[in-house]
């Protein structure tokens, strides 16, 4: 979306400011479609980003084509498909709700702080859930009188795997087959140790701040990315199109300095 942006009002065809115009549309109605937190807050704090970087962006079409997205995905959703998901309802799965990752992220922090330099390898997230007491992962265990709480004997490789029993003898299980934190960073730390996260957080950096004036739509749009990492892992649909830009992002920040060194040379007579 923020290169999107940026080329609607940067580029000389009318054709192709036509073309993005109805893209921009239709990614904002796809993004908002989504009702995921993660994408949300993603293109709202780039949009953010590349409204700061360049102020002349802000104008009557940017806004019309955000506005217009919006004003589709809200008739799309509640018109033709009231099933969705809801705000402020009791349960893990609605929008409010952790969908887990509390108990996650707070595993990976605890992994962290006890192997902080090289990590777990790679599942971390099984390998330091098997180091685990039952009543960290499963509350129920706690409460003796009503429960009765099994691990199932595994090796730490294996996704941890519990059943529940109740006072009346029915059981089901549960299992924690995510292997991944659902935020990179922690992911990154909890796998490899904080040096590769500190290398990892100094790569998106670096891309963001460093094509920040020569590509800001491409600045912004990393931002996105990293802004989604925060709340759900790497994958293979969006990585390789994410690690693209950041190639090009870092690319111009090296470029950029050369042809601000260029046009210094230039405007003193040297060159």
């Amino acid at each position: 979306m923020p290169v999107l942006i940026w080329s609607q009002v940067h580029s000389l065809s009318r054709r192709i400011k036509i073309l993005n115009a109805i893209a921009i549309v239709f990614t904002t109605w796809s993004l908002a479609g989504s009702w995921s937190r993660g994408p949300w807050l993603a293109g709202m704090v780039s949009v953010i980003w590349l409204l700061i970087l360049e102020k002349r962006l802000i104008n009557w079409r940017t806004i019309a084509t955000l506005l217009m997205g919006i004003l589709l995905f809200l008739l799309s959703s509640f018109l033709w498909n009231p099933n969705v998901r809801a705000f402020g309802k009791n349960g893990d799965a609605e929008i409010t709700g952790t969908n887990g990752r509390d108990k996650m992220w707070s595993s990976a922090v605890k992994g962290i702080l006890q192997q902080p330099l090289t990590g777990w390898g790679s599942p971390a997230l099984w390998r330091i859930m098997a180091t685990q007491n039952d009543a960290y992962l499963v509350p129920e265990s706690q409460d003796t009188e009503n429960w009765k709480v099994y691990r199932v004997p595994k090796g730490p490789d294996s996704a941890p795997s519990f059943v529940i029993e109740n006072k009346n003898g029915e059981r089901h299980g549960l299992d924690f087959t995510m292997n991944k934190t659902h935020n990179e960073f922690l992911d990154y730390a909890a796998t490899y140790g904080v040096p590769a996260l500190l290398l990892f957080a100094a790569i998106i950096g670096m891309s963001i701040w460093g094509s920040r004036n020569v590509m800001p739509g491409i600045s912004a749009s990393i931002v996105s990315y990293a802004i989604y990492l925060l709340t759900w892992p790497e994958i293979v649909r969006f990585a390789p199109i994410a690690w693209f830009l950041i190639g090009i992002a870092l690319a111009s920040y090296q470029n950029g300095s050369i042809f601000k060194a260029n046009r210094g040379y230039v405007q003193s007579g040297i060159l």
